[in-house]
């Protein structure tokens, strides 16, 4: 979900729990009831809000869930770039230190065949492996 600076207001810090508590009990009626089934009443009576602060946030219903799909969305793809963002750290690391073959699975013979960094280890388009 969307994140707050540490230098937003306090309205701005507001804005966003009472956006993640709708998010959150529309996911919960979602879970009990379908989507099919999860209402604006619903969401507004499990939230403790009314139906126009509801609209203050989201214009509809539809609205509601393009935002929970993006924001999930999101999450995931940023997770996915955090894990190989892990990954070349750790590379980066290893060529750092010194190592220059690291063995790679998936040899014709059953064992793994090794490749040589060439390259940059700090810039993925300049890094390149070659076979040995």
């Amino acid at each position: 979900m969307s994140t707050v600076a540490p230098s937003d207001s306090l309205r701005e810090r507001k804005k966003l729990a009472q956006r993640l508590s709708i998010i959150n009990e529309a996911l919960a009626l979602i879970g009990q009831h379908g989507i099919n089934n999860m209402t604006i009443d619903a969401i507004c009576e499990r939230a403790g809000i009314s139906r126009k602060t509801f609209y203050n946030y989201y214009g509809t219903r539809h609205d509601l869930l393009f935002d929970i799909c993006v924001s999930r969305t999101l999450d995931l793809v940023k997770g996915s770039v955090d894990e190989a963002l892990a990954v070349f750290r750790e590379i980066s690391r290893l060529t750092d230190a010194g190592f220059s073959l690291i063995p790679l699975g998936g040899g014709s013979d059953g064992k793994s065949p090794l490749v040589k960094f060439s390259g940059n280890p700090h810039s993925p388009s300049k890094l390149t492996f070659s076979p040995l």
